[in-house]
């Protein structure tokens, strides 16, 4: 497997519009901190993210909000922890991220247009493709570090096992070339259990990747 963390710079597209854009606060105010945690394809040219907001001055406002965009909910976690779950009509991004095979693991505000993103793939050339083609599509961006994760370092044996095999056969692709019901004939397992160890693969993976750049975020 392979980390890679790039400054992408998101004011070169502008029929697009920024997740954190449609947050309904400003996310450079001294002492606040936004992050991007999660983020998958809902259709081609729209996507669905879960963001992390720290506000120390507890002025979040929650609820649910529209716009030509797309839709935000923003929910508190606690005095000054929120999550919001934002979904994006206008983001290209999260197609070529989810066709490249490749996962968004933190994606974290700098500016107004640029942002910081760490990015995980099963391989060093799945994650040169997805940057081709974001080159192509005419994004720009700056490649900050590139890193490979050490795999007993992450997974174990079956996890290990199972992971790369739903991989190579389709299960990760959008769209999916595979069930978990015949993923689980093919290995000879549950689909309970499969599905457990692909969910406990997936989470120390993530794991391993922000542990392994906490410093450096």
């Amino acid at each position: 497997m392979h980390c890679v963390k790039i400054l992408l710079d998101r004011s070169t597209i502008h029929e697009e519009h920024p997740c954190h854009a449609m947050l309904p606060l400003r996310c450079f105010d001294e002492g606040t901190k936004v992050k991007i945690q999660a983020c998958s394809m809902l259709d081609a040219g729209s996507g669905y993210s879960i963001i992390h907001i720290t506000d120390p001055f507890d002025s979040m406002l929650t609820g649910h909000y529209e716009s030509s965009h797309g839709e935000c909910t923003v929910s508190k976690v606690s005095r000054t922890q929120y999550h919001a779950f934002v979904l994006n009509r206008k983001c290209i991004l999260s197609t070529l991220i989810n066709e490249s095979g490749c996962f968004l693991s933190s994606a974290v505000p700098r500016t107004d247009t640029l942002i910081e993103w760490s990015i995980i793939g099963p391989n060093s050339p799945s994650i040169n493709s997805l940057l081709r083609n974001m080159r192509d599509a005419g994004y720009r961006y700056e490649k900050v570090s590139s890193e490979v994760l050490v795999r007993d370092t992450v997974l174990t044996p079956k996890q290990d096992e199972y992971f790369n095999i739903a991989f190579d056969l389709g299960y990760y692709s959008v769209p999916k070339k595979i069930g978990l019901d015949d993923l689980s004939r093919i290995l000879g397992c549950s689909k309970s259990t499969l599905n457990v160890v692909l969910r406990n693969a997936e989470y120390n993976i993530f794991r391993f990747y922000r542990d392994s750049y906490r410093g450096t975020g």
